[in-house]
């Protein structure tokens, strides 16, 4: 299809489409409206049942690329036509079309428009439209939220460059303009900024050293009991304090840094509580 020097469309026709079931079954059905005949010297001469859904599946294919042409140019973003069945016909100038086709391929609706399911998404370059159109309203609304500022995405690529560099970069422009609008439109509404998200979507608590008011808790008590049954857990507890001030530590969850303290702990092989008046301490950790 073209439209003075410059390509329109696109069409995609599958390579089997000739022996698509769905395909045969609308030539049949149109074998009840049509009798196809064959010019011989003696006058026509009728064709046999598989030459005549043979030609009557050509009449149909062709048919289909008629509607994929019209499609293309007044298709709507739901993937409808502004026609009903009737007209459809008239359209592909094949009467019992759409009667014909399946409903998987067009239907028709309550308001008596055409619609032609997934033609959009298929389309490639219909697709690609609608993905520029979005791209240009938050570009624009990126823009009228603040005056424009100097930015410049550079690249340099070896070899020149081609269209997946172009298709990359506009790629991650429209990441950093998505993500500069949530955090502008948060700040227009006084919002805090959204924390950083870890790569599977939780947000991260941020690092903070050993609280001084910590206290070893009847749970953290419990849980070195239970791991290590007949450890002082109040000696435990303050080499665990001692160390990680010493070396100013920063964790998110204290908790889960004191059951660490415990497992590696066990896993170094504590001493047994209270060989004749002393405590047993934990063994040092780092060597």
């Amino acid at each position: 299809m073209k439209r003075g020097s410059r390509k329109n469309g696109w069409i995609k026709l599958w390579k089997d489409m000739v022996s698509d079931p769905r395909l045969i079954a609308a030539a049949k059905k149109l074998q009840t409206t049509y009798e196809v005949y064959r010019h011989t010297p003696g006058g026509p001469e009728a064709l046999s049942n598989n030459e005549s859904i043979a030609f009557l599946c050509n009449a149909v294919t062709g048919a289909l690329v008629t509607l994929w042409c019209h499609a293309d140019e007044h298709i709507r973003d739901d993937d409808t036509l502004e026609i009903s069945s009737d007209s459809l016909d008239a359209v592909v100038r094949l009467e019992g079309f759409f009667a014909a086709l399946p409903r998987q391929w067009v239907a028709e609706l309550d308001d008596g428009r055409i619609i032609l399911p997934g033609y959009c998404e298929k389309n490639s370059l219909i697709t690609k439209r609608k993905r520029a159109i979005k791209s240009n309203a938050r570009v624009a609304r990126w823009r009228g939220l603040d005056p424009p500022q100097d930015r410049c995405v550079t690249t340099r690529v070896s070899g020149g460059v081609t269209s997946s560099h172009v298709t990359q970069s506009s790629s991650a422009l429209d990441k950093d303009i998505d993500r500069d609008l949530k955090e502008r439109e948060r700040a227009r509404a006084g919002a805090r900024p959204e924390p950083k998200r870890s790569g599977r979507g939780k947000a991260q608590s941020p690092l903070v050293p050993l609280p001084d008011d910590l206290m070893l808790t009847e749970a953290m008590r419990s849980h070195a009991n239970a791991r290590a049954p007949g450890c002082d857990a109040e000696a435990w507890f303050q080499d665990f304090c001692a160390h990680h001030r010493a070396h100013g530590k920063r964790m998110r969850d204290w908790g889960a840094a004191w059951r660490t303290w415990v497992a590696r702990g066990v896993q170094f092989g504590y001493p047994k509580l209270k060989e004749g008046n002393g405590a047993s301490r934990l063994p040092s950790l780092n060597g």
